[in-house]
């Protein structure tokens, strides 16, 4: 019998019965808020944000300490009424739907007693880091960052196969601008080099020995891009708890 059921995180959000990255509480596996707010209007300063009253700024810890579980019992619950409150997450006031459940047809899953919706849906790291992080960052560098510099880019890049992206956006911050008026660059350069050891991290078919310190080091890794990404107030941060967790269970 598997030991859980792979997708993306788009279907691992119909398979559970939860709206998906979008929402407000779109984990599956905890209730983590998420903290996704306005885009920054073009030239203003990343840590700005004395004009933006929507935005709320959470606390480091609200980030990385671990968030009340959902359970199996949840998931069961809000099939059969999801006007019901939880009644031990947040003091009870709020119900299923207000987390977010909804009726997907994937219930019958439930019926499973090996089937555990938040533990047997693996953390898939294509959307969690790849598509989530990685490609915010390098969206966010070419066009908000480096928008008015593109006769620099252009010069990097022309000739450049598709391969060496990574040498490219390396090369960036460290050594094409260092100039006093590069500090946004260079900052996001700093994301990458945080980003770039927690991939190195992840994308390991496995961890033959010593997995405590393999743990360790991957905390810390996870913390650091947290810290380093909510320093810069960009909040795509969901999920990067749950490989550690993912590898422990495991």
């Amino acid at each position: 019998m598997p030991q859980c059921i792979t997708a993306d995180n788009p279907r691992h959000s119909d398979l559970c019965g939860i709206y998906q990255s979008s929402s407000a509480f779109p984990c599956r596996k905890c209730y983590q808020r998420d903290y996704k707010h306005r885009k920054l209007p073009k030239g203003r300063k990343s840590a700005d944000t004395s004009n933006n009253s929507t935005t709320t700024m959470p606390t480091l810890e609200a980030l990385i300490d671990p968030q009340p579980s959902r359970t199996k019992m949840h998931y069961q619950e809000a099939h059969i009424d999801r006007n019901r409150t939880v009644s031990d997450i947040l003091g009870g006031e709020f119900t299923y739907s207000y987390f977010r459940f909804r009726a997907t047809g994937a219930h019958c899953l439930l019926e499973l007693d090996s089937f555990d919706p938040a533990a047997d849906t693996s953390v898939e790291i294509l959307h969690t880091v790849l598509l989530g992080v990685a490609k915010y960052l390098v969206v966010h560098l070419v066009q908000d960052v480096v928008e008015r510099k593109m006769k620099q880019l252009d010069r990097l890049t022309v000739g450049q196969p598709i391969q060496r992206v990574d040498w490219v956006f390396k090369k960036l911050p460290t050594q094409e601008f260092k100039a006093a008026g590069d500090g946004d660059i260079q900052a996001v350069g700093k994301l990458f080099d945080a980003l770039g050891h927690l991939s190195s991290l992840v994308f390991v078919k496995e961890v033959p020995t010593n997995l405590d310190s393999y743990l360790a080091t991957l905390e810390k890794a996870v913390i650091n891009l947290t810290k380093k990404l909510r320093d810069y107030d960009e909040q795509h941060l969901l999920y990067l708890q749950h490989p550690i967790m993912a590898v422990k269970q495991d």
